[in-house]
């Protein structure tokens, strides 16, 4: 008598639990560059503010410019704030006509957070003319030249480079409108001596002065008051100022 084998067919449910970590996907800060309206020549003060600035380990920023509308003033006219301990601060030549503020700090893994709004940094300039720009540079060194990153070295999401970094401008200050200009009004030929003023023209840095045929200013020209004489020529019409800077 034959014995059959008897066959069991055991199933066995495997489960596999996958261990899913989630990457570091913190953003940078946001870092704004002051735009300010003065009147050269002037030494302009610019601070650099952050938002966000939570957890920071390390800071890297490169600001350009036109030398040749701002001068940097160094240390310690420009200063990076206290509670980052041995930051740094260094102008150097960009290329292309334009130079480069550094901004470099480094905590490691003693991270810093500032309140939003506080100054990173403040940067002094003598400003000379025009309408300099204040530019962060983003693409510099694959870049890296603008650049946060947390305790653990890993760095921090800026792209777009137009909402983290948001560049500032130096303006100059038009000269304001004139007010009444003060004087007596009726007057006679070969008068002399009668004084004509202005109150003074917000930004103005020079004072110009047109006066009817036959009339001469005698003194204060280029400034808010003058002097006039009146020849024997002299005909009726307007005095009028205007501020220039």
């Amino acid at each position: 008598m034959k014995k059959k084998s008897g066959f069991i067919i055991l199933t066995l449910i495997v489960s596999f639990c996958a261990m899913i970590s989630e990457g570091y996907t913190q953003n940078a800060p946001i870092s704004t560059i002051a735009t300010l309206t003065v009147c050269p020549p002037a030494t302009v003060v610019v601070p650099v503010t952050v938002v966000n600035f939570t957890g920071i380990g390390s800071v890297t920023l490169r600001i350009e410019y036109d030398p040749t509308l701002l001068t940097f003033n160094p240390y310690p006219s420009s200063f990076v704030t206290t509670l980052l301990p041995g930051a740094a601060i260094n102008a150097l030549p960009a290329g292309g006509g334009l130079n480069k503020i550094m901004i470099a700090w480094a905590g490691g893994t003693n991270t810093v957070s500032l309140t939003n709004g506080s100054t990173l940094a403040t940067l002094s300039f003598a400003y000379i003319g025009g309408n300099p720009s204040l530019n962060f540079n983003n693409t510099s060194d694959g870049g890296l030249d603008c650049e946060y990153a947390n305790g653990g070295g890993i760095a921090l999401n800026d792209i777009p480079t137009n909402t983290y970094y948001i560049n500032g401008q130096v303006n100059t200050a038009g000269a304001g409108p004139a007010g009444q200009v003060i004087g007596q009004t009726t007057v006679c030929q070969l008068v002399t001596g009668l004084t004509y003023t202005v109150a003074p023209i917000t930004n103005a840095t020079s004072y110009v002065w047109t006066v009817p045929t036959g009339f001469s200013i005698t003194a204060g020209n280029n400034t808010n008051t003058i002097t006039v004489t009146y020849s024997s020529t002299a005909i009726s019409g307007n005095i009028c100022v205007y501020g220039t800077n």
